[in-house]
């Protein structure tokens, strides 16, 4: 979390959800990336001296191929939006009435014709060249993303990122050319990054607000069908409700849930018809609240996944296995076996900001460490909805120890 928000503000995005049942941990830990040259690094998982299945996997989640030698057999903070003061905003809310959080989804936006490719379509004709890669995520928030363009990507792909969730306000705004845009994810498909565009702000959930929402889609929606050469691969929500005031009441829950529901159903069509997919960035605490809908009562992290093309699960832990305080593993597990039933993918993200408590973030850990779980979680998950990793953002990235 930003150091100028307030311990009030932290308080009420962590309360409840800080300490879980602690499973046995694992006894294997695997290798850490400490080599920082990616050839040396690359090459040294492959032979070092933990079993080939580790060694693979570590291998990918430092974005390595996983071929092993020759002779070889294997916000809160976690809750926590960024972007354009958005967090302030949200705690101006109006007071939130449950009453209109049940109504119907707001109409889909009409969106403008468009040749579109298929939602798996790469953004442009780069996917063929690229290597294949295990999916890694970015958020990058700042403001700075124009002239800081060379920078983010050099970061970004020193880091073996495949995909980067661009926050995209300045061009939505008009403030920064629709050119500039376009210009910015062809540099990133010339590195063979994928783009999502990025918006974030928890008032959006509302009914008197949702149309802020519902104008980005069809924005993006727009932008792709003008600049077929360098089309985004989505459009990437951070509509957290417990960013709003009216969450510190539980009995307020499920309604805030039901409205994010709602938000989220009137764009999916509008995305997914235009070859886009709609991400949305949630808490893993959601399967623990039910919501009632249609007379039906589910985990609304259910609901959740219903309404999104793919989910991305703030999965805020230092560890793969649970050390007393639940792990990246324990925590998504639920929402991971509900979106392997309905066919959604799922992206975990993990922290690297400096945040408290320390377990939430790798910010004390560093890369190594971080690369080492991440190949951990891959492994528990494997031929499951889990798509990928996500790392929490390019500010925490760029300072992480090694």
């Amino acid at each position: 979390m930003r150091s100028n928000e307030s311990e009030e503000a932290k308080r009420r995005m962590r309360a409840g959800y800080t300490v879980f049942p602690a499973p046995s941990a694992r006894s294997l830990r695997g290798s850490v990336l400490a080599v920082s040259d990616p050839v040396a690094r690359c090459s040294t998982l492959r032979r070092g001296g933990s079993p080939v299945a580790i060694a693979a996997a570590l291998a990918l989640a430092a974005g390595c191929t996983a071929e092993p030698p020759a002779g070889d057999g294997g916000a809160t903070d976690a809750f926590e939006p960024r972007g354009d003061a958005h967090d302030a905003a949200a705690r101006d809310a109006p007071p939130f009435d449950a009453g209109t959080a049940f109504d119907a989804p707001a109409p889909a936006p009409d969106a403008p014709a468009t040749d579109a490719p298929a939602l798996d379509a790469p953004a442009t004709d780069a996917g063929s060249r690229c290597p294949a890669r295990p999916p890694l995520g970015l958020w990058v928030w700042n403001d700075d993303l124009v002239p800081a363009r060379d920078a983010i990507l050099d970061l970004a792909e020193g880091a073996g990122v495949t995909e980067v969730y661009l926050h995209a306000n300045l061009f939505y705004a008009g403030d920064v050319s629709e050119d500039v845009l376009a210009a910015w994810i062809g540099a990133a498909a010339a590195r063979c990054i994928e783009v999502e565009l990025l918006f974030g702000n928890a008032r959006w959930i509302l009914p008197a607000d949702r149309a802020e929402a519902t104008a980005r889609t069809t924005w993006t929606v727009a932008f792709a069908a003008a600049h077929p050469s360098a089309r985004p691969a989505g459009v990437h929500f951070d509509l957290e409700p417990q960013q709003l005031p009216a969450w510190d009441d539980p009995a307020m829950r499920p309604a805030l849930v039901s409205a994010l529901v709602d938000t989220l159903a009137a764009m999916q069509p509008v995305a997914e018809d235009a070859g886009l997919r709609l991400s949305a960035d949630v808490g893993f605490f959601l399967d623990g609240i039910p919501v009632a809908r249609g007379g039906t009562t589910r985990p609304a992290s259910e609901w959740v996944t219903d309404a999104v093309s793919r989910l991305v699960i703030m999965d805020y832990r230092d560890s793969a296995e649970s050390m007393g305080f639940g792990g990246m593993i324990s925590l998504a597990r639920a929402e991971i076996d509900y979106a392997t039933r309905v066919g959604v993918p799922v992206v975990l993200g993990a922290e690297t900001n400096p945040v408290s408590p320390e377990y939430v973030s790798f910010a004390e850990e560093g890369r190594a460490a971080m690369f080492a779980e991440f190949a951990l979680v891959r492994a528990a998950f494997a031929g499951t909805a889990f798509e990928g990793l996500a790392i929490h953002d390019r500010d925490g990235l760029a300072a992480l120890p090694p």
